[in-house]
């Protein structure tokens, strides 16, 4: 199955090679246009550190027997224990079926295996007309001046690939002409403390010019006042949060309205349970999906209020089992030592579904929202359901 598909993908891709740069800029979204509006855009955060035999990176840490069988997750993939490299073009697939329209890669320093993947993510989005952008992580060692590097880096080495993800926007502190070829958009998770203020300005003033949004404190980005202080303070371009952004607020109070200062993005998440992952800096504490209820109750208010980007939180973190992704049901049978067995969740269930229609849940899920999110009007959602709980945020 795996050959087929890749297969069929590669076809794509030749044929996607042929797209001009001119017709790509000239269907660039981003910016405030003259009427007030905005292109409003769906992300969702992409995860592509998976291996497969014999090392299983990212798999499993519980135990080293039967790796491929026994994860650090909750739920199991349609794909059991993958190799990213191998699966892009599917997984590439159910992005662009879910509605989406960029993959943000999750990055973890210049030598990293996420950047040695990034090119193969950037082809494997180009054959389906999806765009990437890049969330730097808090690697080892990182730091404000690294990270500032590692931005020029990413923007020399991918950005004239034509999936590599810019706009065309202008925010308060990177005012200059957007540069010819529009702005790279870079995600900077939890960054280091630093003289932000500085190394954004001198960034703003380079060729590059990059659009630099910030996950700070979620619970900023309540009110305009609180996210405009936060803008200011660091010299962002914008402020995205990371799992469920309704955890923070009740769901009859409005979003902030959009800003031409800055951008914001805001997260919707299908549930979280790092239960089963060994090592996980917040203890276990589970969301339950509720049968879909919980993801709906997250996306709803977002749906309907229509900011001006937002994303789903995950596409893949496993660990997190804040996936959507395709499971199904699997168990782990430990014949030496019973007490190990485990039965992962699936979506059975959810939407009303059986198995194996239940394994596509989600993605289609995440259409259905993503097109009443790109539907005209701007609903107030002040009879929204609140969500049952709420997934833990990463620290």
């Amino acid at each position: 199955m795996a050959r087929v598909r890749l297969g069929a993908a590669l076809l794509v891709v030749l044929l996607a090679v042929a797209w001009s740069q001119a017709a790509y800029a000239k269907a660039r979204p981003g910016g405030v246009h003259p009427s007030g509006t905005v292109d409003r855009i769906a992300f969702v955060f992409y995860y592509p550190w998976y291996t497969g035999n014999p090392t299983y990176t990212h798999w499993s840490t519980t135990s080293e027997i039967q790796p491929s069988i026994n994860i650090d997750s909750t739920s199991y993939p349609q794909l059991n224990a993958y190799d990213t490299a191998t699966e892009l073009a599917q997984h590439m697939a159910w992005i662009k079926q879910a509605g989406l329209d960029v993959v943000i890669i999750s990055w973890w320093g210049q030598t990293s295996p996420e950047n040695l993947i990034s090119g193969a993510v950037l082809d494997a989005a180009q054959a389906l007309g999806l765009k990437v952008s890049f969330m730097i992580e808090p690697y080892d060692q990182a730091t404000a001046d690294s990270i500032a590097s590692d931005i020029q880096y990413i923007d020399t080495t991918y950005g004239s690939h034509p999936a590599y993800f810019r706009v065309n926007r202008q925010t308060k502190y990177g005012p200059n002409p957007v540069p010819a070829g529009g702005r790279g958009v870079f995600f900077l998770y939890t960054p280091p403390n630093g003289d932000w203020t500085t190394i954004l300005g001198n960034l703003h003033s380079s060729a590059v010019d990059p659009l630099v949004v910030m996950r700070l404190d979620d619970s900023n980005m309540n009110t305009a006042p609180t996210a405009q202080a936060e803008i200011d303070t660091f010299h962002a371009d914008g402020l995205f949060n990371y799992g469920q952004y309704t955890r923070f607020t009740a769901y009859h109070n409005p979003l902030p309205p959009i800003s031409s200062d800055y951008v914001s993005m805001f997260a919707a998440s299908p549930g979280f349970d790092n239960s089963r992952k060994v090592g996980a800096i917040n203890p276990p504490a589970p969301t339950l999906r509720n049968a879909g209820a919980y993801y709906d109750n997250s996306f709803s208010p977002l749906a309907y209020q229509k900011p001006e980007w937002v994303s789903v939180d995950s596409f893949n973190e496993w660990s997190e089992t804040s996936q959507i992704e395709p499971a199904k049901p699997f168990a782990y049978v430990n014949i030496g030592n019973p007490t190990l067995n485990f039965t992962y969740g699936d979506y059975t269930g959810a939407y009303g579904l059986a198995d194996p229609a239940a394994q596509m849940a989600y993605i289609n899920r995440t259409a259905y929202w993503l097109a009443i999110y790109r539907s005209a009007g701007r609903t107030p959602v002040s009879s929204a359901p609140a969500p049952s709980g709420s997934p833990r945020p990463r620290p």
